[in-house]
């Protein structure tokens, strides 16, 4: 089906309109105030390695496939932040909200921080630090498009670049 050269620039335009909804409706609804948990003052992400696991509570979910149960009390070396270097404590729930996997010594993973009214603070795992396979991933994006697509692909990348940074900014 060929698109009459007079509809074109409307049928762009109901695209172009359709998406800038979609963006805004989103970018209001993250605007959202969030439901603090009462005492909490403040809560941060850092990244850290686990060291050491104090205790272990986890076994096999026999409701679950491949997935785990169960709590970890873990010690972990702070890379990131302004307590980097530093050994904390922390907490890590395994179970259906979490990766259903417990951590393991040697392992990167992101904290909730949590900072009390009392000035006492509570480290959990987030979730293993995925930065490195999401890198990965792109590189090879980028790398089978530019394979793929030539100057091209090249082009098309920097476009996606540039729009992204448009729209963050």
């Amino acid at each position: 089906m060929k698109l009459n050269e007079s509809k074109r620039p409307f049928l762009t335009a109901g695209i172009l309109l359709l998406i800038l909804g979609i963006f805004l409706s989103l970018f209001f609804y993250a605007r959202e105030p969030v439901e603090v948990t009462e005492g909490v003052e403040d809560s941060a992400y850092e990244k850290g390695i686990v060291t050491q696991i104090l205790t272990d509570s986890t076994s096999v979910d026999e409701k679950a496939q491949n997935a785990y149960r169960g709590e970890q009390k873990i010690l972990v070396e702070m890379t990131t932040g302004t307590s980097k270097g530093k050994t904390f404590m922390a907490d890590n729930a395994v179970g259906i909200h979490t990766d259903y996997t417990p951590v393991k010594v040697g392992q990167r993973v992101v904290l909730h921080i949590s900072t009390y009214s009392d000035g006492s603070t509570m480290l959990t795992v987030y979730g293993p630090d995925r930065v490195a396979v999401i890198a990965l991933i792109l590189g090879l994006f980028i790398l089978v498009t530019v394979l793929v697509g030539g100057k091209t692909g090249a082009q098309s990348i920097l476009g996606l670049v540039l729009t992204v940074l448009v729209l963050l900014w």
